[in-house]
């Protein structure tokens, strides 16, 4: 259901379940990485790997469409939408939310983490993303406007660098060393 001109949102944090499972599995691993705080953290991410929440505020504030980030991350489910839609989009990776722990796993595992399995972050398009974020933040979930729907290509900004939204190949989950 996206339509061109619609604003591209994130709710909650990329990369929350493959932080969780990689932690769980592995946790001797990190732990001279993380503190014991941050293990526990990201342990419990796996209990906010739902999008019930995140959908229904969707759907009442007239979001033209919805995507889970689930395998693929972030940037595999924002793809998903331009195929499904017939569209292109302008993403600015930057603005993605993701947490600090994330940041941490996948710097430690040498994985990017909007690539990384990411169930509980919901990608919406909406007419208006600035309105559509202040009711997620209304009602306590964190969320980001991170692009436009275009007629165009699919344009991914991050670091300063321009280059062309990949379609995903396998999850980051799979690349973690």
């Amino acid at each position: 259901g996206a339509k061109e001109g619609d604003d591209i949102l994130v709710t909650k944090w990329a990369g929350m379940e493959g932080t969780s499972v990689l932690v769980r599995d592995f946790p001797e691993e990190f732990k001279s990485v993380l503190t014991e705080s941050e293990l526990k953290v990201a342990s419990d991410l796996l209990w906010t790997v739902s999008v019930t929440k995140d959908g229904a505020i969707a759907a009442e504030n007239g979001a033209s469409g919805c995507h889970d980030a689930t395998e693929g991350g972030v940037l595999g489910a924002i793809y998903e939408v331009c195929e499904a839609s017939g569209l292109g989009a302008e993403v600015d990776a930057d603005r993605i939310p993701i947490l600090p722990v994330t940041a941490k796993v996948a710097e430690f595992t040498g994985i990017d983490p909007l690539k990384l399995v990411s169930s509980g972050c919901l990608v919406i398009t909406a007419k208006n993303g600035a309105v559509l974020r202040e009711v997620y933040r209304k009602c306590g979930l964190q969320a980001e406007v991170v692009g436009k729907m275009t007629s165009g290509s699919r344009i991914l900004r991050r670091n300063g660098k321009e280059t062309q939204l990949e379609p995903p190949v396998s999850d980051e989950l799979w690349r973690a060393r």
